[in-house]
C-alpha cells in the first residue's frame, strides 16, 4: 500500500538591509513629492513616481517561505504580503547526497566551490538550519532550509544513509 508523505510549513523571512533602506527612502519619498506638489507644477509626476514605486517595491518587501514535501519533492514558494503567492523552486530529494546541520563540517567541506541557496528566515544560527547538499545536471549545490524536524524524518525514512541529525535529534 502505497502512503503519501504531505508535511507543509510557512514562516517569514527576516528583511535584509537592503530591503529595510529601500523601504525607508520609499516612505521618506511620500512627504517630499507632497512638498513638491505645492511648491512645483512638476510635484504631481514625482508623486505619481512615489505612488507607483510605493505600490510596486512595498509588496514585495514583507516576504514569507512555504516549504512543501511530497514523498521526496521539496517545493519551496515565495509569499510576498500573503497574498501573492509564487512557486520559486522544486528539488527531488532522491538525489539528496548529504542532509545535515548548516553548522557541521560535513556541509562546511561541501560549502566551498558549490551554488549556495539560502531558503531560511534569516533568524536562525547555523544550528538552526539544515543543509542539503544536491547533485543535479548543472553540479552540486547546497541548499539551506530552516530546520523542520518532519522533513528530516521523512527524507531519513526514504535515504537513512544521507542523514547526519540524530534521531534524538530530530524528535517531535
Amino acid at each position: 500500500m502505497l502512503r503519501d508523505i504531505l508535511i507543509e510549513d510557512i514562516f517569514e523571512v527576516k528583511m535584509s538591509f537592503k530591503t529595510v533602506l529601500v523601504k525607508s527612502i520609499l516612505i521618506a519619498l511620500w512627504p517630499a513629492s507632497l512638498a513638491l506638489l505645492v511648491f512645483t507644477p512638476l510635484g504631481g509626476v514625482f508623486l505619481l513616481i512615489a505612488a507607483v514605486l510605493w505600490f510596486t517595491i512595498i509588496p514585495r518587501t514583507k516576504l514569507e517561505y512555504e516549504y512543501s514535501y511530497l514523498n521526496g519533492e521539496l517545493s519551496i514558494d515565495k509569499i510576498f504580503d500573503k497574498r501573492k503567492r509564487k512557486k520559486w523552486v522544486v528539488y527531488d530529494l532522491t538525489s539528496a547526497e548529504l542532509v545535515a546541520p548548516a553548522g557541521s563540517d560535513s556541509i562546511k567541506r561541501h560549502l566551498y566551490g558549490k551554488k549556495v541557496l539560502d531558503y531560511s528566515s534569516g533568524f536562525e544560527s547555523d544550528e538552526q538550519k539544515t543543509g542539503i547538499v544536491l547533485k543535479g545536471n548543472m553540479g552540486a549545490e547546497v541548499i539551506l532550509l530552516k530546520k523542520n524536524n518532519r522533513i528530516i524524518n521523512a527524507i531519513r525514512n526514504v535515504k537513512p544513509m544521507i542523514v547526519e541529525y540524530n534521531e534524538a535529534d530530530t524528535e517531535e
